[in-house]
């Protein structure tokens, strides 16, 4: 009986392998975190960090220890790759979405890996993974949380090594010598560990600062054409047939907002505008602490007056804010909004994607100041002479010669006439690089798009001594059939259009592109448009979970919930399989409800003895 096996040891290697699938589901769990934070993908990265916060405690619970099969991998990909396509993920101006979806694709591994107990080779695969997730992040996390991640990271590393090491200790008078191997490893991870979290706390400041910095100048130059510091003639065009159908922009409100500004140009040179800063009126960071941005000239709202909109721009528009022409003033736009000359905004630092609410003031407007760069016409003397015999084919004649100055009414209204009677819309247009678009416009073609009436209107109106300025954004007009408060802007909507300055009257649209090229609401055929719908509303709960705003989150599930019953009642099949559905459910309730009713009465037939065995 004495050489009898004894069973003492098993209890143990399971508690420790159970303290190593914890250690190692740490890990992850640290790096679920980490991409939360910096990502603001909550919704996304939970499943996975419940998931490997439950699983020590699932795996001892359930004993599993049967092998995963390969299909158990392949699914969690196939579901992350479709998610990325319709949720992409979006940090500092920068698109994410493929390492963000492949970090957690390598989690998903490690968690499968980590529910089959047999092969603790799996430990360091998560513990892998769960570092180079965390080190991908860095840069878009505070320094505070990203050390304290770093350090939890380092010490469930030591903790790990120790487990997978203890097994192996040997025991007797010269244990201390054969430990030898084990100890430095220990010291030597801990050493790694500690040096990598000292190092990024001294030069965090520093890589931060150089990443912000690229990607500032990478935001400028890559921006989406007609957006850009530069618009050359035909941005807008590209922007139209690229994917017109693509969604550019959706926004929540009860009245379309209609044309809503995104960038203003000041200087016109070769074909291209630009938005170069003239002396005396450099951009102004507005930094307000509630979050308020009121636009220069415009009452601002009363204190806790609504957003009349909520608009959330695609995430190829970058760091582009649009404000509806109404608009008054800006609520919970994107932190530290750069305001330039004509009151369009951008966010160096943070994407507009994430929404922002803009408000609307029915009350009376204070006028903007006029300024200089609203005159500036380029030293061309070719372009000069185009813009005179236009004006004087339009009926229209210079100060300083013949005629009484024009009204800035009457002058756009003659030129709309001119532009309408003489022109017609088409689009795309062939024309000479080595002359300047707007003369072969002018004097050669009796067609263009909406960029060359713009142009070339500006052009003319500055001539006359008129402040004009050329504008590029959206008409947003196309209201959802299944959400009625969602108006949806899509990449055929961008346009560009002219804004006049009257004394009278502040800064008014003035459009003279013909109406057959205006942009039109075009909405999706089929149920596309319920897709969109529910999309928009998920990006709407997003940002109002960001938010803590459980009120927005409660009405947000109604809205749901009647598009859904909107798009069924649409049609007369799906009300038809709905209600056959719902018969169908109710008979089998009230099935189990008679038969839950009959054994009750069974029961009580019984005797008290039998009764109570049943």
């Amino acid at each position: 009986m004495s050489g009898a096996p004894t069973l003492a040891p098993v209890p143990a290697l399971a508690g420790r392998d159970r303290a190593r699938d914890a250690l190692a589901c740490a890990g992850l769990a640290v790096a679920q975190v980490g991409i939360g934070l910096a990502s603001g993908r909550w919704g996304l990265v939970a499943p996975f960090l419940v998931a490997a916060l439950l699983q020590p405690l699932l795996v001892a619970r359930l004993g599993l220890a049967a092998r995963p099969r390969p299909i158990a991998y392949l699914l969690p990909s196939l579901g992350l790759g479709a998610m990325s396509r319709v949720w992409p993920v979006e940090v500092n101006g920068l698109d994410l979405t493929l390492s963000v979806y492949v970090s957690l694709g390598l989690h998903a591994a490690a968690l499968i890996d980590l529910w089959s107990p047999p092969g603790r080779v799996t430990h360091a695969w998560a513990l892998v993974c769960s570092g180079l997730a965390l080190g991908g992040v860095g840069t878009d996390l505070a320094r505070a949380p990203f050390a304290a991640l770093t350090a939890v990271w380092g010490l469930s590393a030591l903790a790990l090594l120790r487990a997978h090491l203890a097994p192996l200790a040997p025991r007797g008078p010269d244990a201390w010598r054969r430990l030898g191997p084990a100890a430095v490893a220990a010291l030597l991870v801990g050493g790694l560990t500690v040096g990598t979290v000292s190092l990024v706390d001294r030069v965090y400041d520093r890589v931060n600062d150089a990443f912000l910095r690229a990607f500032r100048r990478a935001a400028r130059i890559g921006s989406v054409g007609g957006f850009s510091g530069r618009a050359t003639l035909g941005s807008v065009l590209a922007i139209q047939g690229d994917g017109g159908d693509a969604v550019g922009l959706r926004a929540f409100g009860a009245r379309a907002p209609g044309y809503l500004r995104g960038k203003v140009f000041t200087a016109y040179a070769g074909g291209a505008w630009s938005d170069q800063t003239p002396a005396g009126a450099l951009p102004t960071r507005r930094d307000a602490a509630d979050g308020r941005h009121v636009l220069r000239g415009r009452a601002g709202p009363a204190q806790g007056a609504p957003p009349t909109w909520r608009v959330f721009p695609t995430a190829r528009y970058g760091q582009h804010v649009f404000v509806p022409l109404e608009a008054s003033a800006l609520v919970e736009a994107p932190r530290e909004l750069v305001s330039g000359v004509g009151e369009y905004f951008t966010s160096p630092i943070r994407p507009s994607s994430g929404g922002y609410g803009v408000v609307a003031d029915d009350g009376p407007w204070r006028l903007e100041a006029d300024d200089a760069a609203w005159r500036l016409l380029p030293d061309d003397p070719a372009l000069l002479d185009a813009l005179d015999r236009t004006l004087a084919r339009a009926g229209l004649a210079r100060p300083g010669t013949a005629g009484p100055a024009p009204d800035t009414g009457l002058a756009a209204l003659a030129l709309a006439r001119h532009f309408a009677r003489a022109y017609r819309y088409q689009f795309g247009i062939d024309l000479a690089r080595d002359r300047d678009p707007v003369v072969q416009f002018l004097l050669e073609k009796d067609h263009g798009h909406c960029e060359l009436f713009a142009s070339a209107t500006v052009l003319l109106l500055r001539r006359l001594g008129l402040p004009a300025r050329y504008v590029t954004g959206f008409v947003c007009l196309e209201r959802n059939a299944w959400a009625r408060d969602l108006w949806i802007a899509r990449n055929g909507a961008a346009h560009a259009w002219v804004e006049l300055f009257d004394p009278a009257r502040g800064w008014f649209t003035v459009e003279t592109t013909p109406a057959s090229g205006l942009p039109s609401s075009s909405p999706p055929p089929g149920d596309s448009g319920l897709l969109e719908a529910l999309q928009a509303l998920l990006e709407r709960a997003t940002a109002a979970a960001k938010r803590l705003s459980f009120q927005e989150l409660v009405v947000l599930i109604g809205l749901t919930v009647q598009a859904l019953l909107s798009w069924i009642w649409a049609s007369w099949w799906r009300t038809a399989l709905a209600l056959a559905l719902a018969l169908t459910l109710a008979w089998r309730a009230t099935r189990r409800w008679r038969a839950r009713r009959a054994g009750r009465a069974a029961t009580r037939a019984l005797p008290a003895d039998l009764a109570a065995e049943r």
